[in-house]
C-alpha cells in the first residue's frame, strides 16, 4: 500500500496529465522503474504529482526528495522543472511566468528568466501580460547586473 500525500498548492500552476499521456507514463514506469524523485515542500508535493499518481496506480512506494528553499524559490522550481518538460502552449506559458512575475515583481526579468529557464523576453512578455490585467507591479523599475536601479527611459511619442 502506497502512502497518501497531498498537493502543494503551487503544483497546482500546471494540468494533471489525462488519457495517452497518462498511460504512457504509466507504462514507462511499469518498465523502467521511477527515474525522477518526487519532490516534496512542506511535506505535500511540490513536482512530481503524476508521478506519484503512476506509482499508486502500480502499488509501487513513491521515492521522495525534499525541497529546501521559501516559497518564492519553490514557485520557480515548478515553473523551471514543468514549463519545458510539459507540452503547452506559447499562451499558457506566459499565463504561468505571468504568476511568477506576481509573486515576485522585485526581481529584474533577468532574475525571473535565469530562476525559469527563459529568455528574460519571454518574462518581459509576462510581465506586461500581468501589468495589463492590473495584477503586476507598475513601479517596477529596471535593475543593472550590479543591482543598481536605472532610471527609467523617457518614452517617445
Amino acid at each position: 500500500m502506497t502512502i497518501e500525500i497531498k498537493f502543494q498548492p503551487l503544483a497546482d500552476l500546471f494540468p494533471l496529465m489525462e488519457g495517452a499521456e497518462f498511460d504512457a507514463l504509466v507504462a514507462d514506469i511499469k518498465a523502467n522503474g521511477l527515474r525522477e524523485l518526487i519532490t516534496v515542500y512542506q511535506n505535500k508535493i511540490l513536482d512530481g504529482r503524476n508521478r506519484y499518481h503512476a506509482c499508486r496506480a502500480l502499488g509501487i512506494e513513491p521515492r521522495l526528495t525534499p525541497f529546501t528553499g521559501d516559497d518564492g524559490a519553490a514557485r520557480a522550481f515548478v515553473i523551471s522543472k514543468n514549463l519545458h518538460r510539459r507540452h503547452l502552449d506559447p499562451e499558457t506559458k506566459i499565463k504561468i511566468l505571468a504568476q511568477l512575475v506576481a509573486a515576485q515583481p522585485e526581481k529584474s526579468d533577468r532574475k525571473l528568466a535565469k530562476e525559469a529557464g527563459v529568455d528574460h523576453k519571454t518574462i518581459a512578455k509576462a510581465r506586461k501580460k500581468d501589468q495589463g490585467q492590473g495584477q503586476g507591479a507598475q513601479t517596477r523599475q529596471p535593475h543593472h547586473r550590479s543591482g543598481a536601479r536605472r532610471p527609467r527611459r523617457p518614452v517617445c511619442p
